[in-house]
Order: structure tokens, then C-alpha cells, then sequence
């Protein structure tokens, strides 16, 4: 307690493992085992740290709706769909980032 467990320390190893799987051309060099792996890892050390995935309750319905609205309309090639359901969202304070499998969200602050 005296150096408040170590939080930057951890924050530090995390950020760390994060960006050594970045530099591995974003996930291109992981197969989807590995990515799913590397997920769930993060996402435990999250629940003590809470820095790292947003939560999606803290998301509302239509918010949800729309970023699956565009992940179906970029599976049918629709990217101009795609492209209108970004630009809706970014209004609402969404960003989203495109990967070689899924597509992240985060808020913008």
C-alpha cells in the first residue's frame, strides 16, 4: 500500500503488451485464437484497472443499433452506408477504428 499497488507500474506493463501486439501490423500476424486470447486478457486486467475498454452499458440503444447497422452495411459493401453510419455516430461522441477482423469503438472526449 505504501506505493499504492504499484497502479503505474501496472498501467505501464499493460500499455506495454498492448503496444507489442500493435507492432505486430495491427493483429495481421495473430490468428484469431491469439487475438481472442489477447482479448480476454486485457479485458480481465480491466476489471481491476478500468482504463482500457469502454463498458457497453454505458452505451444506449441507438448507439448500438447503429454501429451493427454498419458493420452490416460494410460486410455488404455498402460503403457509403457505412460511411454515413460513421459520421452519424462521430455526432455522438463515437469513434470507431476499422481492424483486419472487427471494428472498435471508443468514446471521443
Amino acid at each position: 500500500m505504501d506505493n499504492d499497488f504499484d497502479t503505474s507500474g501496472a498501467l505501464g506493463t499493460v500499455f506495454s503488451l498492448i503496444s507489442q501486439i500493435n507492432s505486430m501490423g495491427n493483429f495481421q500476424t495473430l490468428n484469431k485464437r491469439e487475438i481472442d486470447e489477447a482479448e480476454k486478457f486485457l479485458k480481465s486486467v480491466d476489471k481491476v484497472l478500468n482504463v482500457i475498454f469502454e463498458e457497453e452499458k454505458d452505451v444506449d440503444e441507438e448507439v448500438k443499433a447503429l454501429i451493427k447497422k454498419r458493420e452490416e452495411a460494410r460486410k455488404a459493401k455498402d460503403f457509403a452506408m457505412s460511411d454515413k453510419i460513421r459520421d452519424e455516430l462521430l455526432t455522438k461522441g463515437i469513434i470507431l477504428e476499422d481492424t483486419a477482423n472487427r471494428t472498435v469503438w471508443k468514446r471521443v472526449f
